[in-house]
């Protein structure tokens, strides 16, 4: 969806962090110059704070990106961590990625998400 909006150069798609020092490696789903966007089907910060840590300690700003659920802000410790539905992302993506996604792109994901269950 990002190479469609002419996002091709702007992020790094599921590769390790160059000179990640952690273990495991971080290996966020995209990777932008100023923040990582890493996705979840659902998502509370209290079960996956050793990730969000190790994430957080290569930016200033992690999103994670939900299928559904409410938007909000999430903390661990005194770090942030922004939490938003696809709905909202679309709404805040000129924002965000300095293009804006048209809203049939939630349609989209919908019916992708039909044809291959997203598990596999």
């Amino acid at each position: 969806m990002f190479i469609s909006y002419g996002l091709k150069n702007d992020y790094v798609y599921d590769k390790k962090i160059p000179d990640c020092k952690h273990t495991p490696y971080c290996k966020p789903d995209f990777r932008f110059k100023n923040f990582i966007i890493d996705t979840k089907t659902g998502f509370n910060a209290s079960r996956q704070p050793d990730q969000l840590k190790r994430y957080l300690s290569h930016t200033d700003r992690l999103i994670i990106l939900t299928l559904k659920g409410k938007s909000g802000v999430e903390r661990i410790g005194k770090r942030k961590i922004e939490k938003i539905n696809f709905k909202d992302f679309i709404k805040c993506s000129k924002e965000l990625l300095g293009v804006k996604l048209d809203s049939t792109e939630e349609q989209n994901l919908s019916l992708a998400l039909k044809r291959k269950p997203f598990w596999l």
